[in-house]
């Protein structure tokens, strides 16, 4: 009874594996069962399982090396950080931009990943009709681990980079992440930056070597900016008789999430930086804002809404506000005045929309 009982589960076996599973599994899968029986009669059970662990093992590390590492390749001209560069920057930014190779990472990276990784750069670097390559950003925020021997194919990216001047930036990884960067020597190389917390902070730090050489403005740059945004220097002083200059220390807060609007800004020096604000979280950076006539508070100025995102100064900065009554001042008064200014504004919207809908596209390829 025994020997016949064991003689059915294995025909029972044979019959749900071998037979019925013919057409549900791939044939490859359908190999590997086929070999586990043929395995289970002539050398036993255990050697069996083994072996089919053993090939299991194999199939899921060929299935898994053909998963692109690499969910995008996007260029400093496509995807920038949230930085707001005054016009002349962001100009700069267009024509050097191509010079970054932006290759936001996900998965876990052991040798046969990181040296498709390597064949991009490599292809990259070979297109002699883009600009030459400056800087490599490799984001590893959807990074789950990384092996040695795909380090170590790091270490072989830092030897293809360094001796053409290529900076490799690497951003958002975590604490395990970095420790098995220290470990393979990473930090060490010559081409190499020290990590930063994300993408956002990484890009902000690229186009601050890109615009290094950038001349500065002498004089006032807010009347030299607003001179030619809004077509004159008339224009401009005469705007600026309207508005009231507020001095920011370090960390002061110039707008509060959820307040009422009460006015419209013109950084004129120092930094600025606007952020959502989470209960019991911490607040999200939405953009960074530099001096030289950038606008902040537009949403709600011109809707009349609570104010959406925090204020923040990052450094000792200067402020000019535009109220509701000096606008309406400005309209009756100099209604030239004030029609540039709306369209500017609504120029620098447009800029913003415009380079939402590139983002989207180059996600989206």
């Amino acid at each position: 009874m025994l020997g016949a009982l064991l003689l059915f589960l294995a025909l029972l076996m044979v019959r749900d594996w071998v037979l019925a599973s013919w057409g549900r599994l791939s044939a490859l899968d359908h190999s590997v069962v086929l070999l586990i029986v043929v395995f289970t009669a002539t050398l036993g059970f255990l050697p069996a399982v083994i072996l089919g662990l053993a090939v299991a093992l194999v199939l899921f590390a060929m299935h898994y090396g053909r998963i692109d590492a690499v969910r995008q390749e996007l260029s400093g001209v496509q995807f920038r950080s949230r930085v707001a560069w005054t016009t002349e920057q962001r100009a700069l930014l267009a024509s050097r931009g191509e010079g970054t190779f932006i290759l936001p990472l996900q998965g876990f990276l052991f040798f046969g990943i990181a040296d498709r990784l390597l064949v991009r750069v490599r292809r990259r670097l070979a297109e002699q009709q883009r600009a030459p390559l400056r800087y490599v950003v490799l984001d590893c925020r959807r990074v789950t681990g990384i092996d040695s021997s795909a380090a170590q194919s790091l270490v072989r990216l830092h030897e293809i980079a360094a001796p053409v001047g290529v900076r490799v930036v690497i951003t958002g990884a975590s604490e395990p992440l970095n420790e098995q960067f220290e470990l393979a020597g990473l930090p060490a190389l010559s081409s190499w930056t020290p990590p930063f917390a994300d993408l956002d902070h990484g890009l902000e730090w690229v186009e601050a070597q890109l615009l290094a050489d950038t001349p500065a403005i002498p004089g006032h740059p807010l009347l030299k900016h607003l001179s030619k945004a809004l077509g004159s220097e008339a224009k401009a002083a005469a705007l600026l008789q309207q508005m009231d200059p507020i001095t920011l220390d370090a960390g002061e807060v110039l707008i509060t999430q959820g307040d009422a609007p009460n006015g419209l800004f013109f950084l004129a020096h120092g930094a600025l930086s606007s952020q959502r604000d989470r209960p019991g979280e911490s607040p999200v950076r939405l953009q960074t804002l530099t001096e030289g006539g950038n606008v902040l508070g537009e949403i709600g100025f011109y809707l009349g809404l609570p104010r959406t995102a925090s204020v923040v100064a990052t450094a000792p900065s200067v402020v000019y506000r535009l109220t509701t009554a000096h606008l309406n001042l400005l309209e009756e008064n100099a209604p030239a005045v004030a029609a540039a200014l709306h369209r500017w504004v609504a120029s620098l919207l447009a800029e913003r929309v415009a380079h939402l809908g590139s983002v989207v596209d180059a996600l989206e390829n």
